[in-house]
């Protein structure tokens, strides 16, 4: 795996700190990374001093920005806008701000032939991401939401004078407006005050139009965003409406693996620190109308939208090199691989089965079929035919080698089994499809992925693969998620 050279500016940032925890967690492949501070109001870069930082759990030095400090990155993360703009060879990836000029990105982070990516607002991403898969239960004619923004969309100094507000308004003592240029504490604001920058209306036009830009054609016909600065310091909640062409029945529960639902209705703790958007139960509203609530953790959306922006315009500049149309230096290690940018379809074939459970490879190769359709614009075929061989089709091949059960823990009056871990191992690889009398290009492969997993049993099942088909199906949806990652993402 290659490693790069990476830097991140306003690193001091709420955002720049949850930046830093992200990039720890995903194992973000980077050789160095260097941490920039903007100067403060009324600073200038010369005037700032080298300084220690605890980010991401280690004790780092923070530099002053300083333009030329981009030259030598690979990729630098944009905490904070630039004072002025900059240009340098490596990748930049926005995660506030509104370029309508870069590719747009959300949950699902596509690749570009370009070396930019705009990070969505939360709430357009998580717009972004519910309409398509509420529009699965017919037309959508209208959706409306109203947004309620978090101060910590301010940074710090927002939070901190919601927290003054709060504490000086109860002292019956005068609050500082810096800030909102009003009262926000124990308040709910459509507008700020004139000195309030950005303006509340510039960011609700922002998220109307990345969220438009998101959907694309699933956009419904009538659609409406309302943004409400409330009195919160974290996570930003959604109030969304939305009415059908005709009568409709909603089930979200596994519609996604960015969406928690069935848990009844959230509120804005449940999100802190997931990535994913929890959203309540939908309440029937008026004639082919309903209501829900999503609430999401701002920071953290911001901040794994831009890591999966990184990983996946690394995996384009790689594969570009790869393929000789230039000549940056960048190349895959190893032998992973990612799928060509001209491909339209992935021929999921048949997983070969080497174990006694032969629905297992089955029931695999169905749940990679379905990931790659969820996660991905390819077609997706069970099989090949003559006419692929002269098309920008790409085909995964898999073995089940084996499968293990090992019990965990026993049931004291008959001495069975009660808890089992299964532990499956199986290799798969991915390849282009080569014309007669050709010879196909390797893109992937992983000659031993080993699964592990536990599963209750009752004491009434006689064999755990044929009765328990809860446990099973889970098992298949996890091997196709890591599958179907390891792919996609090349990393």
């Amino acid at each position: 795996m290659n490693s790069y050279r990476i830097a991140i500016v306003g690193a001091d940032t709420l955002l720049g700190k949850e930046l830093g925890t992200v990039l720890n967690e995903r194992h973000f492949p980077a050789r160095s990374t260097a941490l920039l501070q903007l100067p403060g109001a009324g600073a200038v870069a010369e005037t700032q001093a080298r300084s220690l930082t605890e980010f991401a759990d280690e004790a780092m030095l923070l530099d002053p920005y300083r333009p030329e400090a981009l030259a030598e990155a690979d990729v630098v993360f944009f905490a904070e806008p630039p004072p002025a703009p900059v240009e340098f060879p490596g990748i930049a990836i926005h995660l506030t701000g509104d370029d309508e000029t870069a590719p747009l990105t959300g949950f699902s982070a596509a690749r570009h032939e370009t070396k930019r990516a705009q990070v969505a607002h939360p709430a357009a991403q998580a717009l972004g991401l519910i309409v398509p898969l509420l529009g699965r239960a017919g037309a959508l004619e209208v959706a409306s939401a109203c947004v309620f923004e978090p101060a910590s969309e301010r940074g710090l100094a927002g939070i901190q004078e919601l927290e003054q507000q709060t504490v000086r308004l109860l002292a019956l003592q005068s609050q500082p407006q810096t800030v909102y240029d009003c009262q926000v504490a124990f308040n709910l604001r459509a507008r700020l005050g004139e000195q309030a920058k950005p303006r509340l209306q510039d960011v609700r036009n922002q998220v109307e139009r990345q969220s438009r830009r998101l959907l694309g054609s699933e956009a419904p016909p009538e659609m409406a965003v309302q943004l409400i600065q409330a009195p919160v310091f974290h996570s930003c909640g959604l109030a969304l409406y939305v009415r059908y062409a005709a009568p409709a029945q909603l089930q979200l529960d596994n519609a996604s693996e960015w969406i928690n639902a069935g848990m009844g209705e959230p509120d804005l703790l449940d999100c802190a620190g997931q990535d994913a958007i929890q959203v309540g139960p939908p309440h029937p509203a008026g004639h082919r109308g309903f209501n829900l609530f999503l609430t999401l953790d701002n920071l953290r959306r911001r901040a794994r939208s831009a890591v999966d922006a990184a990983l996946a315009a690394l995996v384009t500049v790689a594969l570009v090199a790869s393929l000789g149309l230039i000549g940056c230096g960048y190349h895959i290690a190893g032998h992973g691989g990612v799928i060509p940018a001209a491909t339209t379809t992935v021929a999921v074939l048949p997983f070969a089965n080497h174990t006694r459970q032969p629905q297992l490879s089955q029931a695999v190769s169905a749940a990679v079929a379905q990931e790659f359709a969820r996660r991905t614009h390819y077609r997706v075929e069970p099989a090949l035919t003559a006419a692929d061989a002269n098309g920008p089709v790409v085909a995964l091949h898999g073995d089940v080698l084996s499968v293990e059960l090992n019990p965990v823990t026993f049931d004291a009056a008959s001495g069975r089994a009660t808890t089992v871990e299964v532990v499956v191992h199986l290799k798969a690889w991915l390849e282009t499809v080569a014309p007669p009398g050709g010879k196909p290009i390797e893109l992937f492969r992983n000659n031993d992925m080993v699964f592990h997993d536990q599963y209750e049993i009752s004491l009434q099942q006689q064999n755990f693969f044929e009765e328990d088909a809860t446990a099973f199906a889970r098992l298949s949806h996890s091997i196709a998620q890591t599958l179907v990652a390891d792919i996609v993402e090349a990393f």
